[in-house]
């Protein structure tokens, strides 16, 4: 399988321009998805934050947990070897421009 190469981005960092639009391409998605590594950012509770809010289609509010569990999909649909459509990719676009309100929010 071949990974994705991608430079990390702080949120400190992030604009408007780095992130894919609702209509972008999956692998477009994927490498916006690795410029946090959501592991390091939440640590041992991630999957079960993002199992959470999948489940219950529901968004976190910070801008870290958005782009966490964002992560944590793109590595989810990885591990498929298929990308996410209907209500799976309803959530990621979901994400998406949760993400985008919170930077043009700052």
């Amino acid at each position: 399988m071949r990974r994705l190469a991608t430079e990390s981005i702080s949120n400190e960092g992030l604009e408007l321009a780095h992130i894919p639009p609702a209509d972008g391409d999956w692998k477009e998605i994927e490498r916006f998805a690795l410029t946090l590594n959501g592991y390091e950012a939440i640590g041992q509770r991630l999957g079960d934050l993002a199992d959470e809010h999948a489940r219950a289609g529901t968004l976190p509010v910070e801008l870290t947990e958005l782009r966490a569990c964002l992560f944590f999909e793109q590595r989810r649909w990885r591990h498929f070897e298929a990308p996410p459509q209907g209500k799976p990719m309803a959530h990621i676009l979901g994400l998406l421009e949760a993400i985008r309100a919170a930077v043009a929010a700052r």
